[in-house]
């Protein structure tokens, strides 16, 4: 389709929207569009003050938010406008803003305050237009006198390049606007802050429950950040009844500004909702317990998190300069369940990587989701999430390029607003979403669209328009295609911004200015940005036969180091051994089975058979399966559900197997399953019966569901008890198989569990082995046997990152794996902590890429989730053993 008939699908498109619009909006936009001639003759002027006041209002917030394409046109309309204005107000009138030249017209807030004496909200500036680089030529000081008479006013903005001296802000709250709950302004200070008088402060501003401003200083175009801290200090001190204090913590735009330090504390608990502070030891919660939308500037501190923890009603997050995902995950899991908004801002995108996946799984409510810096390791996945979602803002790591938006917007069917940062985009992958668009797939429900980038070239890609061009043209159909198709749009918006190396070089009288739009010319900006260099390898590695950088390249995707691995099987795509060709192309075609979902977790095995836990993705419908460890076809095998189909049912079947997790197979060969259970089911634990034709049974309900993540087994005389980790809580849960109870024993505050692990059975006394991020601890499970419902682990060392799965051979040679790490690493627990190399792979930045278990013949056998590097070969699933001599720590080790 040629861009002509686009244009025209845009204009109908819009036309019929306006179409949409009610009697009232029809009409409003009717007289405004002919205020002139209204205003030409007295007894039309008179039919104006004779409308209704709820018409009335409405003409004049139309008349206020006119827009203009220059300064010149705006002032030839300015005349008019007030005149129109005059005519328009009355004491009904209860709702104005005034913007740009109308701001700062000399008479008009003197025929407000007579005119309209009822107001109750009047805005001089743009709501969100606090100001942090205003130059002192540029600032207009807003006389209060006027204002001062409309006593009933409960909100009062004075923002853009207007302000008002606090001092006497001060005085006019105090003894005329006593009704004000709602304040936003652009502040003046004259002198310091440091005797600020504390009652006299709660006099002035004891009714507010918004105080937002931005504080500037006589002679100075700086912001005193000091005085931000003063004033916030004194509004959570001092003022009982104050909900947000400078800014609202969910605005993604003031992420830069930098979070609170609390110097004195309320006298009792604050009414306060929107917080944003810095990590520290302070326990906050208690004092602002009413806190819903927390926003956490981390400034490099990632060890004082623990008191941020606590709040019991959080439903937005801001995580701002962040550079762990680990710090990310325990906010996450504590306050992820009931998150409507969630913002995340890194430092650097090579530091903070996160999946979609688990962003869903964690925060199954979202309905805002920002993300700046942040690297997304499964957007490429099939992903079925975010049905809430409405707003999402992406802005990826700019130096990557290979994020993709085309699967993200399928699941996101109700997104309303949509901004990214279009540079950091796979090209192709936006002429997807481009062809999507066009074909009406996506985005039916959105009404806004941003587009951003900064576009880096070098001097001489200036003259080069075919090359430098080429992004530019794809981004220009999407935004075409958007307007064209998109139903609901309203709000487009591109931002364009060319960055050169070298500007001083350039001849700009050479350069044909034409390949922009004149809305969005280049400007000139003398900055200067790291390029990307190649290493010495690649290189190298250029000079290579074709051969030989094939086979250097193959080398690199399995490292072993001393043990010798054997690849069993390799799956481009796992698949299940389904009743019948007809049943797997029903699921299918209604979306319950997706075979790119399928992620073994959690792995046992047990003589001949392999069994295998499956991570509850969308499109799963069995998270056990079984499968041989051994095949004489060269086909590797499908997924057998275990122990049957019919085990298996949907989320809420409280009966059947719900979402498998953690694995371990007993010396007398049971496999113990741990069953993480859903929102309307309690976690459960099974025993199948390997040895006795798989018998099958539910031997416990937990009083709790969720966040089941591994066990570990501790057979003793006195029968077999489960130890239990969940993830990211401060407890383990103990099982009793001769009781059939289970009961929580709590850690040492603070510690949040990710892995679990138990020494061999002949160690004396058996340690339990806990992992919190990256940090190892143990403690004697002696004390558990004695009943014990605390216990205070002993840190051993620290790992080089987070395991996610640990376990022990019967020779006491632990085995780890890591979040977002391509290796597994050893460690021989007779010694101090000295990580071993075990097995490495290639591909990096994989959330979960290994799961591991040891049999009964001194086999260890290993899940990988890889890709062959550089070769075109895509994603694979590889298992893999190895002879290691040992068994699990469920047996006695052999005398040597």
């Amino acid at each position: 389709m040629d861009d002509k008939t686009k244009l025209l699908l845009t204009k109908t498109r819009l036309k019929n929207l306006g179409r949409s619009k009610n009697l009232l909006e029809l009409t409003c936009k009717k007289i405004v569009r002919n205020m002139r001639w209204f205003l030409k003759n007295e007894g039309r002027v008179q039919k104006l003050r004779n409308l209704p006041a709820i018409l009335r209002e409405n003409l004049l917030t139309k008349l206020t938010n006119q827009n203009f394409a220059d300064e010149e046109k705006e002032k030839k309309e300015l005349h008019s406008r007030i005149k129109a204005i005059k005519s328009l107000l009355c004491p009904q009138i209860k709702v104005l803003r005034l913007q740009k030249m109308m701001a700062l017209h000399p008479e008009l807030l003197a025929i407000i305050a007579n005119k309209a004496p009822n107001l109750l909200s009047l805005s001089i500036g743009e709501e969100s237009g606090n100001c942090e680089d205003l130059s002192e030529i540029n600032r207009t000081i807003i006389p209060l006198e006027e204002i001062a008479k409309l006593t009933k006013l409960k909100k009062l903005v004075i923002t853009s390049s207007n302000m008002v001296y606090y001092e006497r802000l001060k005085v006019v709250c105090r003894e005329k606007l006593k009704n004000l709950e709602y304040l936003n302004v652009n502040l003046a200070f004259e002198n310091e802050l440091d005797d600020e008088d504390d009652e006299d402060f709660k006099k002035s501003f004891l009714n507010l429950r918004v105080f937002l401003f931005a504080p500037f200083v006589k002679d100075s175009f700086l912001i005193p950040y000091s005085y931000s801290d003063k004033l916030w200090n004194l509004c959570v001190k001092n003022l009982p009844k104050i909900e947000v204090v400078q800014y609202f913590s969910d605005d993604a735009s003031i992420i830069n500004n930098s979070g609170h330090h609390v110097t004195e504390m309320p006298l009792e608990a604050s009414s306060l909702r929107h917080l944003s502070v810095t990590p520290s030891p302070v326990e906050l919660y208690k004092a602002f317990p009413n806190v819903t939308h927390l926003q956490v500037h981390f400034e490099l501190i990632e060890n004082e998190i623990e008191t941020l923890l606590h709040f019991p009603k959080i439903r937005s997050l801001t995580l701002v300069d962040i550079v762990s995902p680990e710090i990310a995950d325990e906010f996450l899991q504590r306050y992820g369940e009931n998150l409507e908004t969630l913002i995340v801002a890194a430092v650097e995108a090579d530091l903070m990587q996160l999946s979609f996946h688990s962003l869903y799984k964690s925060c199954p409510k979202l309905k805002k989701l920002s993300l700046f810096n942040v690297g997304i390791i499964d957007e490429n996945k099939y992903l079925q999430f975010f049905s809430e979602l409405k707003e999402f803002d992406w802005c990826p790591n700019s130096e990557d390029k290979s994020a993709r938006l085309s699967n993200i917007i399928i699941w996101a069917p109700f997104l309303e607003k949509l901004k990214i940062q279009y540079e950091s985009f796979d090209v192709e992958d936006l002429k997807k979403v481009s062809s999507m668009i066009a074909g009406k797939q996506v985005l039916k429900e959105l009404k806004t669209l941003k587009m951003c980038k900064v576009h880096e070239i070098e001097m001489e890609m200036l003259f080069k328009p075919a090359q430098f061009c080429n992004t530019i043209s794809v981004f220009s159909e999407v935004f075409k295609n958007a307007s064209a198709f998109l139903p609901k749009l309203v709000d487009a918006d591109v931002d364009f911004e060319v960055v050169c190396t070298d500007w001083n070089e350039i001849e700009f009288g050479d350069f044909d200015w034409k390949l922009f739009d004149h809305r969005n010319r280049a400007q000139p900006h003398n900055e200067k940005r790291s390029r990307a260099r190649s290493t010495p390898v690649l290189e190298e590695a250029a000079s290579m036969t074709p051969f030989f950088v094939t086979f250097f390249l193959l080398g690199l995707s399995s490292l072993a180091t001393a043990t010798n691995f054997t690849q069993v099987f390799e799956w481009n795509k796992l698949d299940y051994e389904w009743p019948s060709e007809e049943s797997r192309t029903q699921a299918l075609k209604k979306g319950t089975y997706l075979p790119d979902n399928i992620e073994p977790h959690y792995i046992a095995v047990y003589g001949s058979r392999l069994f295998l836990s499956l991570e509850s993705y969308g499109g799963i419908p069995v998270t056990l399966v079984s499968l041989p460890t051994s095949s004489a076809s060269t086909a590797p095998p499908k997924l057998t559900p275990f122990p049957s189909w019919d085990m298996h049912g949907k989320i809420g079947d409280c009966d059947k197997i719900e979402e498998a997790r953690g694995l371990e197979v007993d010396s007398v060969g049971r496999l113990w399953l741990l069953d993480s259970g859903s929102n309307t089911c309690n976690a459960k634990l099974w025993t199948i019966d390997l040895a006795n034709n798989d018998q099958t049974r539910l031997i416990h309900e937990f009083e709790i569901n969720h966040s089941m993540h591994d066990l570990v087994l501790d057979e003793t005389p006195n029968g077999t008890f489960a130890y239990i980790s969940r993830w990211r809580e401060q407890h383990i849960v103990m099982f009793s198989l001769a009781l059939n109870q289970s009961w929580i024993v709590h850690c040492t505050p603070g510690l949040r569990l990710t892995s679990i692990a138990m020494s061999p059975k002949d160690q004396t006394p058996r340690q339990l082995y806990l992992a919190k991020s990256k940090e190892l601890y143990s403690f004697s499970v002696a004390a558990l046997h004695n009943g014990t419902r605390r216990v205070y682990p002993t840190l051993i060392a620290n790992w080089t990152g987070p395991p996610y799965r640990m376990l022990m051979d019967n020779h006491g040679t632990m085995y780890a794996a890591f979040l977002w790490e391509n290796y597994t690493s050893s460690w021989n627990s007779s010694q101090p902590l000295q990580e071993q190399r075990f097995f490495e792979v290639a591909r990096k930045n994989i959330y979960w890429p290994f799961t591991f278990a040891l049999d009964q013949n001194g086999t260890i056998w290993m899940t990988v989730f890889d890709t062959i590097m550089n070769t075109g070969r895509p994603i694979s699933q590889r298992l893999f053993k190895a002879a290691v001599g040992a068994k699990s720590y469920m047996f006695e080790a052999p005398p040597e």
